[in-house]
């Protein structure tokens, strides 16, 4: 029997969780991706006027589009 696309959201929703007594942690995966060399100077530029990691600006960028969905 072939899953429903629900059944699939839900279990990867299930295997990127670790469950922990009393709370929910997240676990971590690295991604690779490519842009223009320009893009990437311009967000460490931002990110060293802020303060703030590139890491955490991407984390923040990608949470707030999915938001928005």
């Amino acid at each position: 029997m072939k899953k429903s696309r629900i059944e699939g959201i839900d279990n990867l929703i299930r295997s990127t969780t670790i469950s922990h007594p009393g709370k929910l942690v997240e676990k971590s995966t690295k991604v690779l991706l490519e842009m223009p060399v320009s893009l990437k100077k311009e967000m460490s530029i931002y990110c060293a006027i802020k303060g703030i990691t590139l890491k955490d600006f991407m984390t923040r960028a990608v949470e707030k589009e999915l938001i928005s969905i």
